[in-house]
């Protein structure tokens, strides 16, 4: 491995510690602006869309299975339920 290829263990480190902080820092840290302002951007606008949706994809609620798909499902899983 030659001299300018090498790369410094701290930097490296730092530049994990400021991409778990906020995503995108560890790539302007190292010098690669327009890729963190990329990922900063994908993951802002995902967070801001995911809070105008208040957590939810749909605002219709799931609809309850019958008593033979619950039947079904339980039996895929191991067992059968005995309800009423």
């Amino acid at each position: 491995m030659t001299q300018s290829s090498r790369v410094d263990p701290v930097r490296i480190s730092i530049a994990c510690l400021l991409a778990w902080a906020v995503p995108g820092a560890g790539h302007i840290f190292l010098g690669r602006r327009v890729k963190g302002l990329v990922f900063l951007a994908i993951v802002l606008v995902t967070f801001i869309t995911g809070l105008a949706f208040h957590g939810r994809v749909s605002n219709t609620p799931a609809p309850i299975p019958s008593t033979s798909e619950r039947d079904t499902a339980s039996a895929m899983i191991g067992g059968v339920t005995m309800e009423k």
